[in-house]
């Protein structure tokens, strides 16, 4: 297959932005590693700007959508409809980059500002939640008991795939077929809001549950 290598090559403008940062810092703090991204971005995003067409040919609405816990940013842009449309168009819909957890709508809003007049088609650009805002691992990534670093730990000596339902129960495929359940969530797991989401996965399937959550407690398995 090494007729596919020269795929693994970045870009020179890539290359350029990955220079600029020092080794090691994107895998920091990731309060840290956003703001050196935005910086990484910067240039191209105003590269962008300058080629965005004119004002009158395309629309722009930014609308609140309602999701669980909160809401999210959705920007729609639709071109101004030309001689021989009738204003309904193909639509894109997209996601920006960042692993869950880099990044927002401005990221690409002027490319598919382009992209919408020049292909003729609508585009949805979202601004998902970042996954350490659904997910308390960032949260209590410092828990005196279980951290972050030890549950990565656990993790890689138990050697389990993590996408196997095995291994995330969340992933089973027959969460109906569950008996009622009481579940008790430590407020300092780091898997917190897993099991608050289990809790509401088993609730959607028609499953009785019930769950705590206890403030500010995790106790070791052995002095529970």
């Amino acid at each position: 297959m090494s007729q596919y290598a020269h795929y693994s090559e970045p870009s020179p403008d890539l290359a350029a932005a990955l220079a600029t940062v020092p080794p090691g810092q994107m895998f920091g703090d990731i309060q840290q590693v956003r703001v050196i991204a935005d910086e990484m971005l910067k240039a191209s995003i105003e590269a962008a700007k300058k080629a965005l067409p004119p004002k009158s040919t395309y629309s722009v609405q930014d609308y609140k959508v309602p999701v669980d816990g909160g809401e999210i940013l959705v920007r729609a842009v639709t071109p101004t409809p030309i001689e021989g449309e009738d204003g309904t168009f193909p639509l894109l819909v997209w996601y920006h980059g960042g692993g869950w957890a880099l990044g927002d709508v401005d990221q690409n809003d002027a490319m598919l500002r382009a992209m919408s007049v020049k292909l003729r088609m609508s585009t949805l650009n979202v601004e998902y939640r970042y996954r350490s805002e659904l997910l308390s691992i960032e949260q209590n990534k410092d828990a005196p008991v279980l951290s972050k670093q030890a549950l990565l730990k656990f993790q890689d000596w138990l050697g389990a795939p993590p996408d196997h339902p095995h291994f995330s129960i969340l992933l089973h495929p027959a969460h109906a077929k569950a008996p009622p359940a009481y579940l008790q969530i430590s407020g300092q797991d780091p898997l917190r809001d897993e099991g608050i989401l289990y809790a509401k996965v088993l609730k959607e399937a028609g499953v009785t549950v019930q769950y705590d959550v206890y403030v500010l407690c995790f106790a070791p398995s052995g002095l529970r």
